[in-house]
């Protein structure tokens, strides 16, 4: 009995904006890591070049969908259809121009977007993969099965369109889902209109067809082995958030559905529907839509064989109860026999077509919903009555199978669906065992069973090869194959049952009964031992001899050129060959020398002296091939410390022992340096050091015995006759400035007797500061170690200041200056009394004392009586007589008083 379901389902109606964002391009793996750990940026695109070229679209399987009957929703591309964009994820097609008007409640477009993952968008394209569901206030697109798909493996399917003046084709064609999985593909199409083209039915303007839908969800969505995580949609949303259609969201396996409005679903309730409906007008109450109608609506049925036929109806709003109903008033025997109303609702009839039945006859499915007002979906379908078909389907093919290998077989006869035994469908199958088959032909609800159809299997004798396995030279060998097979061919192009061959591995193919089977490869060697190779050692010493030998395997006899035939001989200074037997080939060898060596003596040159932290170096005589030391060193010349060595060394074979050479080492020299670590007058001293050296390398660059420095470090490196180097210590010198002494006075000289003079020094240095002051007055206790002192001087008289100063360093210098204290001022008499009575008996000059003078008398005549430098009141006019003098008193500042001088006793 064939059991046809249709579903007719209520849906709703909603919305969604475009929201923009700023593109990101990303390369394929940068996008797909992104994905995987959820950083993906918003607005990211994967990076895709334009579409390929036209290709013709590969067609393979079985082409139907929508339902197993006669009337198919799927329409197989063919070479009329493109490649919408190359295999990608989350890809989208360019623009594509519509040439009529699409409808989208209310919003026409006249371009759309083909999106990669299971959905056309209007405006602009998405490759957004975890889907919404509707309403969404982002989307505007017709979603046939929105979900992740990826395209990028070899099998994991293509996207093509096709675009006619009143429709556009899209089928996503066994496409599998992100993360490049491919072990569950899914196939579905998708067709638009103007509302016009009589393909999907005049007034409706949107198909979904389905073929096998086997998965839902990418990992990149939350989803594991293609199920789980965020489900994919099926509907329609216009951007409005008033006008969509959701038929349902599906994110596990399985054929459970409770509608549009219920939990999520099972893909495979998708498999083989079909959903035709409008989106050119919009409402908020609508009758059922109807789901599985096919692109003809005219079934038939055969007298004789039960049928039934079961039309589903979801509600179009969730709070609604829908009631079906079903009749068939020209067939004879048409029953219902299941109806359930509520939000799903379904009715099922059945009838058993008799020979008064022959002809057309319509079934009328009704669903009629609880809204305000209620709606009704009415869906007429035609049955045609046949007598059933004469002839059952026949079976065409071989019917010997050769093990291992497959054949085809066909069924015959005009029938439009086609179920073997072994669960394939479709009108030819591929089997690869023996058995029996048949095949169930069916048109429309009719079907006829074809006689069974054996398979058998043929098992060819064992194909063996024989014959030699080695051979050297000529005759070639020739090799034998086993008996009982029809024909033969070798693989080295020989046919019959012998083929002669050179080395190399064969197989033969024998033809049994129609089977071809082929040997296991036999391998024949081609022995080319070549020459012989002689070993043993080409050189011996001085006296002896060496064994030569060759190699035994595989040869058979041998012939040395000294006429020895065993495997070895004992030999000298000289060339041998040696001719050796393989089989039927002779082969001799290369020659070989023998060498006897002669040493030459050896001995050891080089340092027998180094420096200490030094290193010596010591060499062997040239000429030899090796050498080895006694302190484990190897190689003619070598680095080493004090000691005794010998070394040996070798040609060949043979070894020489050298005598005993003896390195000692000389310490290295210590410098002491030597000189004046301070010098004042900021002249440079001389360094030297206490003992004489070869070489001298100063720290100032100097390289002389000695160096003139100023103040610093010095060190000085020396090298002395053997050409050992030495640094000495440190040495610190100090080259210091003198000062320059000076000081100011105040007030200036000269000064009265009782002046308190201000000494302020000025004195300078460059490079140091003074630390020091001596002040020396020149009168008794004068002196200071101030800086700028004081001094009260008491009598009148040249004062040699003197001051003396020491810097930091020591340095010193000093100052003189003489500062006048000049005396009080003279009062000189005009007459003296020298008679005798000590009054008034001598020439007094009040205060004379403090002047350093020249005092000059004269007579009246003008004769000098009397002269003196430095007179002190000491003149009493002795012998001479009285009368009138005159005097000239010259003082030391210049000064100079004249006048006259009475004498009167």
């Amino acid at each position: 009995m064939k059991h046809i379901i249709f579903i007719l389902l209520g849906v709703l109606l909603l919305k969604a904006a475009p929201v923009g964002a700023q593109t990101v391009v990303l390369s394929e793996a940068d996008y797909a890591a992104a994905k995987l750990n959820g950083t993906l940026p918003a607005g990211a695109i994967p990076e895709a070049g334009d579409p390929p070229p036209f290709s013709t679209p590969p067609l393979a399987g079985e082409e139907r969908g929508g339902g197993t009957n006669d009337c198919n929703c799927w329409i197989q591309p063919d070479a009329t259809y493109t490649l919408a964009m190359q295999p990608n994820d989350d890809g989208s097609s360019t623009s594509i121009t519509l040439p009529f008007s699409f409808n989208l409640y209310g919003d026409t477009y006249n371009t759309c977007f083909i999106n990669n993952n299971g959905n056309v968008s209007f405006v602009q394209a998405f490759g957004t993969y975890t889907s919404s569901g509707f309403p969404s206030t982002q989307y505007k697109m017709v979603a046939p099965f929105w979900a992740d798909v990826d395209t990028r493996p070899t099998n994991g399917g293509q996207v093509w369109y096709k675009v006619t003046p009143t429709a556009l084709y899209v089928n996503w064609v066994d496409v599998g889902y992100f993360n490049q999985m491919t072990d569950k593909l899914n196939s579905f199409q998708l067709v638009i209109t103007d509302g016009t083209d009589p393909v999907i039915g005049v007034d409706k303007n949107v198909s979904f067809c389905y073929k096998d839908m086997q998965w839902t969800t990418g990992s990149a969505s939350g989803g594991i082995g293609g199920f789980g995580g965020t489900a994919a949609t099926v509907g329609a949303n216009r951007g409005s958030n008033n006008d969509y259609i959701q038929f349902g969201r599906f994110d596990h396996a399985g054929t459970d559905y409770d509608g549009p409005f219920g939990n999520t679903d099972g893909v495979s309730w998708l498999d083989f529907k079909n959903f035709v409906f409008t989106t050119i007008t919009s409402t908020t109450n609508i009758p059922p839509i109807a789901a599985g109608l096919y692109l003809c609506d005219t079934l038939r049925a055969c007298v004789g064989q039960t049928a039934e036929l079961e039309l589903t109806f979801l509600s179009p709003e969730s709070n609604q109860t829908t009631v079906a109903s079903s009749s068939a008033p020209t067939l004879s025997n048409w029953v219902e026999i299941a109806n359930t109303s509520g939000i799903v609702a379904s009715v099922t009839g059945q009838f058993t077509p008799t020979v008064g039945d022959i002809g057309f006859h319509q079934v009328i499915f009704t669903g009629t919903d609880d809204g305000l007002p209620n709606l009704t979906s009415t869906i007429p379908i035609v049955i045609e009555v046949i007598p059933p078909p004469s002839d059952p389907p026949g079976i065409q093919g071989n019917s010997a199978i050769c093990s291992g290998q497959s054949l085809t077989l066909t069924a015959t006869g005009a029938f439009s669906s086609f179920t073997w035994s072994n669960g394939q469908s479709g009108p030819s199958i591929t089997v690869n065992q023996a058995g029996t088959y048949s095949v169930t032909a069916g048109i429309g609800l009719c079907q006829l069973t074809s006689d069974p159809f054996t398979v058998t299997l043929v098992v060819p004798p064992a194909l063996t090869i024989t014959g030699p396995s080695t051979y050297c030279g000529t005759p070639l060998p020739e090799l034998v194959a086993s008996t009982g097979y029809e024909s033969y061919a070798w693989s080295n192009g020989a046919s019959g049952d012998t083929a002669q061959v050179t080395g190399g591995t064969f197989t033969v193919s024998g033809t049994y009964q129609g089977c071809v089977n082929v040997s296991a490869p036999f391998t024949v060697n081609n022995i080319d031992p070549g020459p012989p190779v002689i070993a043993g050692p080409t050189q011996y010493c001085e006296g002896g001899d060496v064994t030569l030998s060759i190699n035994a395997t595989p040869y058979g006899s041998y012939q040395w050129s000294t006429g020895v035939s065993t495997p070895s001989i004992t030999a000298t200074a000289g060339t041998y060959t040696v001719t050796a037997s393989f089989l039927n080939c002779d082969y001799t060898s290369a020659p070989f020398t023998v060498q006897e060596i002669v040493l030459p003596p050896i001995s050891i040159t080089g340092d027998a002296l180094y420096c200490e932290n030094g290193i010596a170096t010591i060499a062997a005589t040239s000429g030899f091939e090796t050498y080895s030391w006694n302190n484990n060193a190897f190689g003619q010349t070598i680095n080493v410390t004090a000691g005794s060595y010998f070394v040996s060394a070798t040609i060949g074979p043979c070894t020489t022992f050298s005598n005993t050479f003896n390195v000692a080492v000389s310490p290295n020299p210590v410098p002491v340096i030597t000189g004046p670590t301070f010098s004042c007058g900021g002249d440079q001293v001389d360094l030297t050091t206490t003992e004489p050296f070869a070489n001298y390398a100063w720290s100032n660059g100097s390289n002389g015995a000695s160096t003139s420095v100023g103040t610093g470090s010095y060190t000085v490196t020396v090298t002395d006759v053997l050409g050992c180097n030495g640094t000495s210590a440190p040495y610190g010198v100090v080259v210091a400035n003198d000062p320059f002494a000076a000081f100011n006075t105040t007030p200036l000289s000269p000064q009265p007797i009782g002046t308190t003079v201000d000494f302020t020094d000025a004195s300078t240095v460059q490079g140091s500061t003074i630390t020091g002051w001596s002040w020396t007055f020149n009168t008794t206790g004068g002196g200071s170690n101030a800086s700028s002192p004081d001094w009260t001087f008491a009598s009148p008289g040249d004062y040699e200041i003197t001051l003396v100063v020491t810097t930091a360093q020591g340095c010193v210098d000093s100052v003189q200056t003489i500062y006048v204290i000049f005396p009080p001022d003279i009062t000189i008499p005009n007459v003296i009394s020298p008679n005798g009575d000590h009054q008034n008996d001598y020439f007094v000059i009040p205060n004379i004392e403090f002047w350093s003078n020249e005092l000059s008398i004269f007579s009246r005549w003008g004769n000098l009586v009397y002269d003196v430098k430095n007179y002190r009141n000491q003149w009493k006019a002795d012998d001479l007589p009285d009368g009138t003098y005159y005097y000239v008193l010259k003082l030391n500042d210049g000064t100079e008083h004249t006048g006259h001088l009475t004498v009167l006793r």
